[in-house]
């Protein structure tokens, strides 16, 4: 019995996992459209270099994952309307 719950959970997780999905940031009427990967890769590497030299304005060992505050701030965004939406495309570079 034990064996099928695991089984059961792993499926579960394996077709969650798998689910196809979209997003605001890389695809929607609201966004403006497709997000090219060009686009994106320079929108996120240049918010990752203001981000780092606003961290380690104390000059302490620093380490954090860019993409995961990126990650945070694009799922903030989906919920986001107005000016609070164009404040964090701002804040990750991707306003026109």
């Amino acid at each position: 019995m034990a064996q099928i719950k695991v089984l059961i959970i792993l499926v579960l997780v394996a077709l969650t996992a798998a689910y196809p999905f979209e997003t605001d940031l890389f695809h929607s009427e609201r966004s403006g459209g497709p997000l090219s990967q060009q686009k994106f890769a320079s929108s996120l590497n240049k918010f990752s270099i203001e981000l780092l030299k606003k961290i380690c304005e104390n000059e302490e060992n620093v380490v954090y994952s860019p993409f995961s505050v990126w990650t945070a701030l694009g799922i903030l965004l989906k919920g986001a309307r107005q000016q609070t939406a164009e404040d964090i495309k701002s804040l990750m570079n991707l306003k026109n």
